[in-house]
């Protein structure tokens, strides 16, 4: 737990709600906590990305049968992104699986993954299973997919999670595709530590803390693995809505075939609920579906739409719908279906041409080009850096289309820029024109200047430190530059402390503890500014046990001289009285024996003479000194 009014920084907002709950106030890059201290979270001005998936997970399809693959990335705000039309895929076995554009087509029956990459990042694979062509028309009802909630939880030590199940299913003769809840009807499974084994059912228990991997299978085909991160109790799991996923995530199915639909809500605190009724569904092209009921399409036209939903201010992850033209057979080809019960397959060549002549058809059906534009008119970039351009069809009605996918993109000095789908990364300095080409239709000219490459970060070396008293610590300033170099730029940043009464810049990155106590430190460079590194201040044990060892030293060292002083003293003041009276001696040398004896605790009464025999003592003292006066005064 935080402490008071103490400014964290370094997580996510994800992991800032799965571990102290929603804040009480919320600012752009500022939360800020009441309960049960008072602190804040402070998150980067610019969002980066946290997480880079890709759905679905796991695929099962026949050959033949071309499909889509989603890919995602979600911002530490919280935000999600489709970015599926800027990644860069790649495919384990390409003998299984071909790629066109960002549809995939099944080649033969195997196993294999497909990867995304996009800024530099790998997302998780998709495992693709492509299973022969089925040729028994008899078959009705085929278990296209199953997804399983809740995604990758988190969970307490000693309690346990209820997973649920949810198959997309295709009823060929009904035109019909549904999802139903299987949860009873699957096998589960759970592996740890790399051991599968299988679980008597879709609640898992956990026990301690570890990482828990699940998944289920039903009729051949296996669910997406979901990830269960086992930790301690130290936070509550609050009953707030998390996600909102759409059933089945991605489809293609014939025109005229009904898609019952499921939204499922996933909470913090690993509940489920369905909430297809309650969810505020939305479509992108009406043209190829039709909403007839929540959760319910009607696929019209040959196309592609985009579903979506909103619940309480959630925008639920998008489904994509390809609708496919259904070809009717003729009687001839009808009957010889059904005498010989087999299938005509396509060739790969023929759907990859059906393809190509639907995404033509689609961009230009009833409606003839009268020109190509291309956005930015003109940029300015810097070496290394990636910007997109745009490419729209205008059509002699005046409506337009993005067609950016499907130009071809030229530069005219190909050196200076490369160019894919109109992502435009520049790699020597200089100036060059961008033109796309749809047919023999070219579009303006953009004009592109590339400047050396600029600063677009700044990373320190160090997190968050904790320094002795009178001690230096040295910190490296990093600056990443667009052409993905980097440089050590310690002594050209600006150095900032938050509190300069614990710590002091002695020289560029070097810094001296003051005193006691945090403080922060970042730094900044042409308007660029690091994330700040944290630094506490304390005085360390040995420096203490050393400090009062010589305070108890100069203590004693102090009461002996009192102690010698004082005794001095005394023994002065005895010699005198000896030299006046020394009867009067030996008594205070006797009573000064007993204080000195009952201040260690011990009986003058066994260690010493009683005062009588001081006494008696003193009387045969007395007594001699008078019979030598007297002899003496008599021989006189």
């Amino acid at each position: 737990m935080p402490n008071e009014n103490e400014t964290l920084t370094g997580i996510s907002r994800e992991e800032a709600i799965n571990k102290f709950g929603t804040p009480a106030m919320i600012n752009e890059n500022l939360w800020y906590y009441d309960y049960p201290r008072h602190f804040y979270i402070r998150f980067p001005a610019t969002p980066s990305i946290s997480k880079f998936f890709i759905i679905p997970y796991y695929y099962s399809i026949n050959e033949g049968f071309p499909f889509e693959i989603k890919a995602f990335v979600t911002y530490d705000n919280l935000k999600t992104a489709d970015v599926t039309s800027y990644v860069r895929w790649s495919i384990a076995d390409k003998n299984i699986i071909r790629r066109k554009g960002n549809s995939f087509f099944p080649l033969k029956e195997g196993k294999t993954e497909i990867f995304a990459l996009y800024k530099g990042l790998i997302s998780s694979p998709s495992h693709i299973y492509v299973k022969p062509a089925k040729k028994d028309n008899k078959i009705e009802e085929i278990l296209l997919s199953i997804n399983i909630f809740p995604h990758n939880p988190n969970a307490h030590q000693n309690s346990s999670i209820e997973f649920s199940a949810f198959g997309t299913f295709l009823n060929a003769k009904r035109m019909m595709v549904y999802v139903e809840d299987i949860s009873s009807k699957v096998k589960w499974f759970v592996s740890k530590k790399g051991k599968i084994r299988e679980n008597g059912g879709q609640t898992v228990y956990t026990y301690s803390k570890e990482i828990i991997y699940v998944f289920c299978e039903y009729k051949g085909i296996k669910s997406p693995t979901q990830k269960v991160s086992v930790q301690d109790n130290t936070y509550e799991l609050k009953n707030r809505l998390k996600n909102i996923y759409l059933i089945p995530q991605i489809l293609t199915a014939d025109e005229g075939t009904t898609v019952i639909m499921k939204a499922i809500a996933t909470y913090l605190n690993n509940r489920i609920e369905d909430v297809t009724g309650s969810l505020l569904w939305k479509i992108d092209n009406t043209a190829a579906a039709t909403l007839i009921d929540k959760g319910q399409l009607k696929l019209k036209k040959e196309g592609i739409t985009k579903v979506e939903g909103v619940l309480f201010n959630t925008d639920s992850f998008s489904s994509k719908i390809i609708v496919k033209k259904r070809i009717k057979p003729t009687e001839k080809e009808s009957s010889k279906i059904k005498k010989e019960s087999t299938v005509k397959k396509e060739t790969i060549n023929d759907i990859l041409k059906n393809t190509e002549d639907m995404i033509y058809k689609l961009s230009t059906e009833k409606k003839n080009i009268k020109s190509l534009n291309i956005t930015p008119l003109s940029k300015t970039i810097s070496l290394g850096e990636k910007i997109n351009f745009k490419a729209a069809a205008v059509y002699n009605d005046g409506t337009k289309t993005d067609v950016t996918n499907f130009v071809k993109w030229k530069s005219s000095n190909p050196d200076k820029v490369s160019i894919e789908k109109g992502k435009v990364t520049a790699l020597l300095s200089g100036e060059t024109d961008i033109k796309a080409y749809l047919g023999k239709i070219a579009s303006n000219a953009s004009h592109i200047i590339i400047k050396p490459p600029s600063l677009i970060s700044i990373s320190l070396n160090q997190e968050n430190v904790k320094l002795h008293w009178r001690k230096t610590i040295s910190i490296k300033a990093t600056g990443h530059y667009t052409d993905k170099n980097t440089k050590d730029i310690t002594a050209l940043v600006i150095w900032h402390i938050n509190n300069k009464n614990v710590l002091d810049e002695k020289s560029k990155g070097v810094f001296l503890a003051k005193k006691p106590g945090s403080a922060e430190v970042y730094c900044e460079h042409s308007g660029i500014k690091s994330l700040p590194v944290k630094v506490s201040v304390f005085i360390p044990p040995s420096m203490i046990l050393k400090v009062s060892l010589l305070c108890v030293i100069i203590l004693l060292a102090a009461a002996f001289c009192i102690l010698y002083a004082a005794t001095q003293a005394e023994a002065i003041k005895l010699k005198n009285i000896y030299k006046d009276s020394p009867r009067d001696a030996i008594k205070k040398l006797y009573l000064n024996a007993r204080k000195v004896l009952n201040i260690f605790g011990l009986s003058d009464k066994n260690t010493m003479p009683p005062y009588a025999y001081a006494k008696t003592i003193n009387n045969i003292f007395f007594i001699k000194s008078n019979m030598k006066y007297t002899i003496k005064a008599w021989k006189k």
